[in-house]
C-alpha cells in the first residue's frame, strides 16, 4: 500500500497559537500532536478575561463537509446538569475554541458543553477564543480535545481514534477496523503483514494510539469489538439518543428483543439502575415485556374509564400541591407526553 502525504498543520492556529510564531518547526507526527495536546492543557487554563466575549446566539457547532463527523455528540444528563449549576454559580470560568465562518457565526471546535449549559442559562455572551482554521484541521484539534476529555466513553474514544488515524493516514475510517485487526492477528501469528499496510503507516497508528496511552493490542482486542455492537444500537449511541455504557448492556439481550429495548431507551432514558432492572424483567418474561398495542381498542369490552383518569389527576395534582414537590425534567417529559396524547384525542374527537 503506498503512502499519501500527511495532512499539514500549516495555519495560523498550527504557528502562531501552537507554535507563537508563523515559523512551523520540523517534528514528528508524536511531537505535533503532543503539542496539540499541551496547548489544549493551556487553553483549558487560562481565564476567561484572558480571552474575548463571544456572542452566545452567534455561536453554533462545528460544520463540516460530507464525510468528516463531529467526534461529541452525545451529551450526559446528569454531567450537563452538573455543569450547569457550575456555570450558574461561577459563570464560564474556561474559554471555548472556535473558528469563525464565512456567514459570520462562531463554530466550536472545543467547549460545545460550556456553551450549551450557557445557552440554557440564558447567557447572552461567554468567553472564548476565535482562529482560522482548515476543515482539516479543525477536525483535527476537535478530535484531540475530545480524547482528553474526562467524561469520554469507551465507544466516543474509540470513534475519536479511528477518526485521527483516518485524518492523519488517509486510510478509510471504514477500513481502519479490518486493516488493524489483520495486522493485528499477523503480528500474533509473525507472519509478514506488509501487504496489508505499509511500515510508515502502521508507525503513525502505534504513534497516535501510544500518544493517549493505548497499545495496537489493546485498541484492537478491547476497542474495536466495540463497534461490532449492531448498527442500529451504534446508531442510537452517534446520534446522542443513548449513553454508550447503556448500548452495551442492551447488546447482552436475546437479539431480538435488542431493537425494541434500545428504542424504547431512546424515547424514555432509564439510569443505569433502571435499565439493569428492565433487562432482568425482559430475561424473566421475554417477549411479554413489550406488549403490543391493540389496535382494536375501541372496540373492545371496556372503554376508557375517564372518572379514573380524572381521580389520578386529582391524586397527583394533590400530593404535589402538599409536598411542595419540584417536577422534574423526568416527570415534566412525561407529562407533555400526557398532553400531547390529549391534544391529539381532542383533535381527533374535534375533526
Amino acid at each position: 500500500m503506498s503512502r499519501r502525504p500527511r495532512q499539514s498543520l500549516e495555519s495560523s492556529l498550527a504557528n502562531e497559537f501552537i507554535f507563537g510564531s508563523e515559523t512551523r518547526p520540523e517534528e514528528n507526527l508524536s511531537n505535533e500532536i503532543s503539542r496539540l495536546k499541551g496547548e489544549l492543557k493551556v487553553l483549558k487554563s487560562q481565564s476567561s478575561q484572558s480571552s474575548m466575549l463571544l456572542p452566545v446566539d452567534k455561536i453554533v457547532p462545528l460544520r463540516l463537509p460530507d464525510g468528516m463527523k463531529q467526534p461529541r455528540k452525545y451529551f450526559e444528563p446528569s454531567a450537563m446538569a452538573r455543569l450547569k449549576d457550575s456555570i450558574a454559580k461561577h459563570g464560564v470560568c474556561e474559554p471555548i475554541l472556535t473558528r469563525p465562518s464565512s456567514d459570520g457565526m462562531f463554530e466550536i471546535v472545543s467547549g460545545e458543553r460550556r456553551w450549551r449549559s450557557a445557552s440554557e442559562l440564558g447567557h447572552v455572551e461567554i468567553p472564548g477564543v476565535a482562529k482560522q482554521m482548515s476543515d482539516g484541521e479543525a477536525l483535527e484539534i476537535a478530535l484531540i480535545a475530545h480524547l482528553l476529555s474526562e467524561n469520554i466513553s469507551a465507544i466516543e474514544e474509540t470513534d475519536s481514534l479511528i477518526g485521527l488515524i483516518s485524518l492523519r493516514t488517509k486510510l478509510d475510517p471504514a477500513e481502519v477496523p479490518s486493516l488493524l485487526t489483520k495486522v493485528r492477528n499477523a503480528q500474533s501469528r509473525k507472519t509478514d503483514y506488509s501487504g496489508i499496510i505499509s511500515v510508515d503507516i502502521l508507525n503513525d497508528v502505534e504513534l497516535i494510539l501510544n500518544e493517549f496511552g493505548i497499545s495496537l493490542a489493546s485498541f484492537v482486542s478491547n476497542r474495536l469489538p466495540l463497534l461490532g455492537l449492531p448498527e442500529f444500537i451504534l446508531e442510537k449511541v452517534r446520534d446522542g439518543k443513548v449513553d454508550p455504557s447503556k448500548a452495551v448492556l442492551v447488546s447482552r439481550i436475546q437479539y431480538d428483543m435488542q431493537p425494541k429495548l434500545i428504542n424504547e431507551l431512546a424515547e424514555q432514558p432509564l439510569t443505569k439502575s433502571q435499565l439493569r432492572q428492565r433487562i432482568a424483567e425482559i430475561k424473566s418474561i421475554g417477549k411479554d415485556a413489550f406488549p403490543e398495542q391493540n389496535p382494536s381498542v375501541s372496540e373492545s369490552s371496556t372503554q376508557p374509564t375517564f372518572d379514573s383518569i380524572q381521580e389520578l389527576y386529582t391524586k397527583v395534582s394533590r400530593k404535589i400541591r402538599k409536598k411542595d414537590v419540584t417536577i422534574n425534567r423526568k416527570m415534566q417529559i412525561r407529562i407533555n407526553r400526557m398532553q400531547m396524547a390529549l391534544q391529539e384525542i381532542l383533535a381527533e374527537l374535534d375533526s
